[in-house]
């Protein structure tokens, strides 16, 4: 079994205000819509070429670049997260009022990841 080292994007995102609105809504409320925005998002990964290696409670985890490789995955990573916001705008799923970039604000990190092959 060989080891391979290859540089992977992963994409991380965070619903700003979910926790207030599942507060104020109820947990069968943010259930629906947790479901409906991980539908939108996962839809928007696989478009480019990415998979949704996890969810967060209010958000994803997207790797690009494994298990094939992509040498445009940051590309990629970066397109996803613009099609998400741009979805999140065009439906109804997510109020307009709370839809805004988060404070943290993003950061470019590569990571480095092994995985062995048969």
């Amino acid at each position: 079994m060989d080891a391979e080292r290859r540089q992977v994007t992963v994409l991380f995102t965070d619903m700003v205000g979910f926790t207030s609105f599942s507060e104020r809504s109820g947990e069968e409320a943010a259930y629906t819509l947790m479901r409906s925005l991980s539908k939108l998002m996962d839809e928007a990964v696989r478009e480019q070429g990415g998979f949704v290696r996890g969810f967060t409670g209010d958000g994803i985890m997207a790797v690009f670049g494994a298990p094939v490789a992509l040498e445009d995955a940051p590309l990629r990573g970066c397109r996803a997260a613009l099609s998400i916001l741009q979805r999140l705008k065009g439906s109804r799923v997510w109020p307009q009022s709370t839809l805004q970039p988060s404070r943290k604000g993003a950061k470019k990190s590569v990571s480095r990841r092994a995985r062995a092959r048969s």
